[in-house]
């Protein structure tokens, strides 16, 4: 019976010091994601522009802003998220094309990510992700005044608490625009921003 005591004794005491050495790692919130860009940069070089309604020389083509989206709204399923973006930015266009017209651009652009490594508390963990969007420019220049993209690329994020994280991402991204002409742009996107999980 003492030989039985001591052995349970030991095997809780070697349990307590097993936790206390390895403690159990915190996994991010319930699954419900929220991300939000604070930085954004774009580097985009429109290549070619055909003139479709209207008089006068090319010009300089337009170019539609960043695709990033400013907030992102989804869900972390292990190490797959997805994820809703919705954005809004500057449509540029010379003044031999259209005016000076241009406006603002308002984007909805799905996310999937991959996460290489799990999200626990204190580490990091890199991932790749590709997205699509769709964007609506207002006050519309033309009666047709859209465009639409895709991205692919990958950054990483630091899970410093449960519930907060940093990331930063950069991605490869092509766009198409009609002001009334077409245009195609590519180039290189970046930002940084928070994350909650909720």
């Amino acid at each position: 019976m003492r030989a039985l005591l001591l052995s349970w004794l030991m095997m809780a005491s070697t349990g307590v010091l097993a936790q206390e050495v390895n403690p159990p790692s915190e996994k991010p919130g319930n699954g419900v994601m929220l991300a939000l860009s604070v930085f954004q940069t774009s580097w985009i070089t429109s290549f070619l522009g055909t003139q479709q309604s209207g008089s006068g020389s090319t010009g300089n083509a337009p170019f539609a802003g960043p695709l990033q989206p400013a907030v992102s709204f989804g869900g972390l399923f292990g190490q797959e998220a997805i994820l809703l973006g919705f954005g809004f930015g500057a449509a540029g266009a010379s003044s031999e094309q259209d005016n000076g017209g241009g406006g603002f651009l308002f984007t909805i652009s799905p996310t999937f990510r991959h996460y290489f490594e799990p999200l626990v508390k204190g580490g990091f963990s890199p991932f790749m992700e590709g997205s699509v969007a769709v964007e609506v420019v207002a006050p519309s220049a033309t009666p047709a005044s859209f465009a639409f993209g895709a991205d692919l690329g990958g950054g990483g994020e630091w899970l410093f608490t449960k519930n907060f994280g940093l990331f930063g991402r950069v991605t490869l991204a092509y766009q198409h625009a009609n002001f009334g002409y077409n245009v195609d742009a590519a180039g290189l996107t970046g930002d940084a921003g928070l994350t909650v999980h909720l």
